[in-house]
């Protein structure tokens, strides 16, 4: 396959990781099925395997396997991306903001309201770094 880099913003980015659908599709793949093209065969390479999405909300999915965490005041907070949700004291939160609201509520006493995309970050398999949740918005 012929290699070559082109170069895009943040906006082209993040759309393009928007209509992933499997951690394993490479951005080929997915420019390939938005400009209608078929997918190439990969025969001689055997099955790609695919990758379980357990969470998908706003055209962000989180594959089995993706960490999330919270950083506040009294520390961090931490857990797995399950099916349906965000795994939390041994239950499992359907939303990142009520899930940032239910930590904040926890260590202040106090009602409030929070942006989850904003405040929790996640790690996939295969990231090297955390991202906030709210980088992988599309900005459709």
């Amino acid at each position: 396959m012929l290699s070559m880099k082109i170069p895009v913003d943040l906006d082209v980015y993040k759309a393009l990781e928007a209509r992933r659908q499997t951690f394993s599709e490479s951005h080929n793949d997915i420019l390939r099925r938005a400009l209608g093209i078929s997918p190439k065969t990969t025969a001689t390479l055997g099955p790609v395997p695919e990758e379980i999405v357990v969470w998908r909300r706003k055209g962000v999915g989180l594959p089995k396997g993706t960490r999330w965490r919270m950083s506040s005041a009294h520390g961090e907070q931490s857990g797995n991306v399950v099916e349906g949700g965000f795994q939390h004291k041994g239950g499992v939160v359907p939303s990142p903001s009520r899930l940032a609201t239910n930590i904040r509520q926890a260590e202040s006493g106090r009602k409030t309201n929070l942006n989850g995309w904003r405040y929790i970050e996640v790690k996939r398999p295969g990231d090297a770094n955390w991202l906030m949740l709210s980088s992988l918005l599309s900005s459709d």
